[in-house]
């Protein structure tokens, strides 16, 4: 805060400016010093200390998460290695997912669906938490969540009438690429298409599109990865 007196007349004004402080960046996460310890013995010498570390963060679970998704970046191979492969072993399992889609930060909400999503049938349980988490206040992470539900429980009575559901084409594709507002195509291509493969990079003003399958639900295109059997 400055502040500076001047001269008007016969008063005196005071003005006071208030300087903005520039945006602090975002703190690193904190890494319990057990953590640190396990993800420090991925990089020993010795094959033993590397695996008994491994096992003891997987059995950590999420309190090694924050330290393991900085070990992605470690200057050594071995212990990005052993962190990617703790890493997919703790997120990929139903008690930390549970919890994950319930997270206060979306990010994590949106991946924890994402994961699901891949995991499919394998983690039909945890359903009824998507159904709770399809009505997320955010919108992004609501579509991951429905397209998750899509994939563990196409049939659930909570999808019907939605976007994503009808996109999918009742869950005929899965791993949705991009999609992109297009509400013109609705002349050319009615409230609903099911197009099929397509290749284009750029299309109607959107670039960098990767290959796939388009689907048309009025306004959007959605390019999925992969069409399931």
């Amino acid at each position: 805060m400055k502040i500076s007196i001047a001269s008007a007349g016969f008063g005196l004004a005071i003005m006071v400016c208030f300087a903005q402080e520039p945006d602090k960046a975002p703190a690193p996460p904190k890494v319990a010093a057990n953590v640190q310890k396990l993800i420090d013995q991925l990089g020993d010498q010795k094959f033993e200390t590397r695996q008994s570390a491994s096992k003891e963060l997987v059995k950590l679970g999420r309190e090694a998460v924050a330290g393991l998704r900085l070990a992605l970046k470690h200057a050594d191979p071995e212990v990005r290695m052993r962190a990617r492969g703790a890493l997919e072993s703790i997120t990929s399992s139903p008690t930390y997912l549970k919890s994950a889609l319930t997270d206060p930060d979306k990010s994590v909400r949106r991946q924890a669906a994402e994961i699901i999503e891949q995991l499919g049938g394998k983690v039909k349980e945890l359903a009824p938490l998507l159904v709770e988490a399809i009505k997320d206040k955010d919108e992004e992470v609501r579509e991951a969540m429905i397209m998750a539900l899509i994939a563990v429980d196409p049939d659930n009575k909570a999808l019907a009438d939605t976007t994503p559901l009808k996109a999918s084409v009742k869950g005929k594709y899965g791993k949705l690429l991009k999609r992109i507002h297009v509400p013109a195509d609705k002349a050319s291509y009615t409230e609903f298409s099911d197009f099929g493969q397509y290749g284009a990079t750029d299309y109607a003003g959107h670039q960098g599109i990767p290959a796939g399958y388009w689907v048309y639900v009025y306004p959007h295109w959605y390019i999925w990865g992969e069409q399931k059997k």
